[in-house]
């Protein structure tokens, strides 16, 4: 039968069968090699029915492909499994609902707690003799951030939302973690590298100017342990030389193994 007389036997439409062809997952008997036309069945329809069943239950493309040749009770232990997965899925959902403005809650004051810190680190910071910024620069820079800063609590669902289900966030703890694998992510290429270097002025105009729209990682091992002040600053005048371009940018600082400064510049591929 054609095409058409199939969708009408199915109950469906002809798209949809057309679409399940694509998808390998129920393919006309013969397909009319001068007019291309697609011609199936009627036992096949015990097929469409199969699909359409599981594509209701809420199995994927590849599931059904998987079960399509399995016999009836291995079908039914399928579903059943789905019908947990599913039961499982609603629980968390449940749990979420109950906890979620607590949750929020929570994250607005962690942001808070942590943007405290950054300001905090940024007063007590001098950046005069590591990259040569007057007192007058640095203070237009403090406002800039507490600005920005003042608006992070706002977005605290989107912090929530980025976070991993069952990672344990530590703000505290931020400047102790390793990242030495960032220097080997695949998705960055390294782009430039200065060694030997004492104050970060030395080596800033080598990567201060930026490409509108990339995304970039910046990875700095320094003899000494740089804090939030360090790190912000530099951050800060990178945004400032490239004002009004749009960049993602990622700032990962470790004490250096070998007693030298290392900075390593790293663009998204």
């Amino acid at each position: 039968m054609t095409i058409k007389e199939f969708a009408e036997l199915c109950g469906c439409n002809p798209q949809t069968l057309r679409y399940y062809d694509r998808e390998g997952l129920l393919k006309p008997e013969r397909v009319d090699r001068f007019s291309g036309y697609r011609h199936y069945a009627g036992e096949q329809a015990l097929d469409f029915v199969r699909i359409r069943d599981l594509r209701k239950a809420g199995f994927s493309i590849g599931e059904i492909k998987e079960l399509l040749d399995k016999d009836s009770e291995s079908v039914c232990e399928a579903v059943d499994k789905k019908i947990k997965e599913i039961e499982a899925l609603l629980e968390r959902a449940r749990a979420v609902r109950m906890s979620y403005a607590g949750d929020i809650r929570d994250m607005k004051k962690r942001i808070e707690e942590f943007t405290k810190q950054i300001e905090e680190a940024m007063r007590a910071y001098s950046p005069e003799e590591e990259f040569g910024v007057s007192a007058e620069k640095y203070e237009k820079i403090m406002n800039g951030l507490a600005e920005m800063l003042r608006a992070l609590p706002e977005k605290a669902e989107e912090f929530a939302a980025d976070i991993p289900e069952g990672a344990d966030v530590d703000f505290n703890g931020m400047e102790e973690v390793d990242f030495s694998d960032k220097k080997a992510d695949p998705m960055y290429a390294d782009v430039l590298e200065r060694h030997g270097w004492n104050r970060m002025k030395e080596v800033f105009e080598d990567i201060a100017d930026l490409e509108d729209g990339a995304g970039y990682m910046i990875c700095v091992d320094t003899v000494e342990k740089k804090g939030m002040g360090f790190s912000n600053t530099l951050l800060a005048l990178l945004l400032e030389r490239n004002e009004g371009k749009k960049l993602r940018l990622e700032l990962y600082t470790e004490v250096s193994k070998d007693g030298q400064n290392h900075l390593l510049l790293r663009k998204r591929r």
